[in-house]
């Protein structure tokens, strides 16, 4: 639910709540090690309720500017750990007590930011700074050898966190048909855990940016054509509060193009992602961990994507 009030001619108040309620479960339903089958576990199952409201105040510094104030709340919410790891695990580096459940991560986001037009509004731009306060924030455990088994990870709640950054965007009307879009942002972070030394939030890149180029114009009287390339670019981070060289995610860039044709009713557009196959990772955790899994990167991807409007064109 969202309310509006113009305070005065130039001030605006704009404020929501939002409810969100998620169940969940968790489990699994066998399990094997080295061709041994393991007893299939119960599954673990949560609920919880959240009310997460959002306050934002803008004043119209000109008639093709303003700047904005607002904060907001948000959640992740909990989920069943890994089977394999939850209970009491004797290791080589002690005593490993590994909970059944990951409770709701809490976010409390500040932003201030300006935005508007010039040049006869052939120039748009954006920029925000903005404060995030983390609480149970959500992380992934070192892995665990026990009993035998192959080294596997779990989840944790442990400690609060912080990010603090700055975003820009551009989009620069160069021609009536080419239009050219810039974004830069940056983040950094700081991850709070008791008893141990401060340090940053395992996979959040510092830096990222994406260009794009767009070309849109009629073809003739009935069809418009429609070309866009995009390079997107984010820094070196790791995924671990270590830094080992095991946990590096290096940086890396991907080039993706659209081109199609589109019509009053229609449109069809062919794309292709990743241009160049860049090869990339975006987690290396050992796959059983929720908060960090194994995945790696989007390889070359080629389609069509075809709509349709049922409803006439007014």
């Amino acid at each position: 639910a969202n309310v509006f009030w113009d305070i005065l001619p130039r001030l605006h108040l704009s404020a929501g709540v939002r409810f969100t309620q998620v169940e969940n479960s968790f489990g699994n339903a066998a399990v094997f090690a080295e061709g041994v089958p393991l007893p299939t576990m119960v599954r673990i199952k949560g609920e919880t309720d959240e009310v997460d409201p959002r306050v934002a105040l803008s004043f119209d510094v000109t008639d093709t500017s303003m700047v904005y104030l607002q904060t907001s709340t948000g959640f992740r919410p909990g989920y069943g750990n890994n089977p394999l790891a939850v209970g009491t695990h004797n290791t080589a580096g002690g005593v490993v007590v590994v909970p059944d459940t990951v409770d709701n991560e809490y976010l409390t986001n500040y932003e201030f930011g300006y935005k508007g037009t010039l040049l006869g509004q052939r120039l748009s731009y954006a920029l925000a700074a903005f404060y995030m306060d983390y609480q149970d924030l959500q992380i992934r455990g070192p892995a665990i050898v026990d009993a035998g088994f192959e080294s596997f990870t779990y989840d944790r709640n442990q400690g609060e966190g912080s990010a603090k950054g700055a975003e820009l965007e551009l989009n620069a009307l160069l021609t009536d048909a080419w239009s050219l879009q810039l974004g830069a942002g940056y983040v950094d972070t700081e991850l709070k855990r008791p008893g141990t030394a401060r340090s940053e939030i395992a996979g959040i890149r510092p830096w990222t940016v994406n260009v794009a180029n767009v070309f849109e114009a009629p073809i003739n009287a009935t069809y418009d054509g429609l070309f866009r390339l995009d390079y997107k670019w984010q820094a070196q981070t790791f995924d671990s509060v270590l830094r080992t060289p095991e946990s590096e995610l290096p940086e890396f860039g991907i080039f993706n193009v659209t081109a199609g044709v589109s019509t009053e009713r229609w449109s069809l557009v062919a794309y292709m992602d990743n241009i160049t196959d860049e090869i990339y990772w975006v987690g290396t955790a050992g796959g059983t961990s929720l908060r960090g899994t194994r995945a790696i990167f989007i390889p070359r991807t080629f389609g069509l994507r075809f709509n349709f409007n049922f409803s006439s064109p007014r």
